[in-house]
């Protein structure tokens, strides 16, 4: 195996063990369902590949973008949700 493809899949267990501790911390204590995490980490890796792959970005800035648009999409769905 060479090292690329471990720190790969180091990569993935870390990301996806940050998700799961996030569910695992709301469901766990408050007891409330939730598929939000799911859909804001999709986007904001959706939107660090775009920013990467097509518009060249260097990865720290990418990120950066990729955070603050996944925490845009959470408020205008969360502010709506939040009067029902």
């Amino acid at each position: 195996m060479s090292w690329e493809y471990l720190q790969g899949v180091l990569v993935l267990f870390l990301v996806n063990s940050i998700a799961a501790m996030g569910v695992s911390l709301l469901t766990g204590f408050t007891g409330v369902f939730t598929l939000g995490h799911a859909a804001y980490m999709s986007i904001g890796a959706y939107a660090l590949a775009i920013g990467m792959g097509r518009y060249e970005l260097p990865w720290p800035i990418a990120l950066l973008l990729a955070g603050v648009l996944a925490s845009l999409v959470a408020y205008l769905v969360g502010v709506p949700t939040l009067r029902l």
